[in-house]
């Protein structure tokens, strides 16, 4: 059997909330000259971003790559490629429900219709968390290589 190596090479969550998200604060913080008040909001505000919805959502979808690896082995890998590159932006609703998934698939060598189905069927079975924003689209780009 082969050794395949994994590398989960790009996780967006695109969210223009979050992009913005701090700055206001941070400023304030600055502002009111204590030193000890700023670090504890910060530590604060770091720790209610790691557990928001959205990331949630985003770790939702890379605990999926072990699946997304499994596909790849069992329709390409193991069909004789060398190389799979998967591509996905999964948009969700505001309830957590999945609205669209746009999966790209690259291999060396061989079909890449089956690796998709794989992966979009992966991706269906995830439970999203309820988001504040009417749509939030995560991408994620996953490469897998026989090594």
């Amino acid at each position: 059997m082969y050794l395949r190596s994994f590398v989960a090479a790009l996780g967006l969550l695109l969210i223009a909330a979050s992009a913005h998200g701090g700055g206001a604060g941070d400023a304030s913080s600055a502002q009111t000259g204590a030193a000890s008040k700023p670090k504890s909001k910060k530590s604060k505000r770091s720790k209610a971003r790691a557990s928001s919805p959205e990331v949630l959502a985003g770790q939702a979808l890379m605990d999926k790559s072990d699946g997304v690896q499994d596909c790849a082995g069992k329709y390409a890998l193991d069909r004789g490629a060398n190389k799979v590159d998967v591509e996905t932006k999964v948009t969700i609703n505001s309830n957590g429900q999945v609205v669209n998934i746009l999966t790209t698939v690259s291999v060396d060598k061989g079909d890449t219709t089956a690796v998709k189905g794989c992966v979009d069927s992966l991706i269906k079975t995830i439970k999203f968390p309820s988001i504040a924003a009417p749509l939030t689209t995560i991408e994620r780009t996953w490469s897998i290589a026989n090594s």
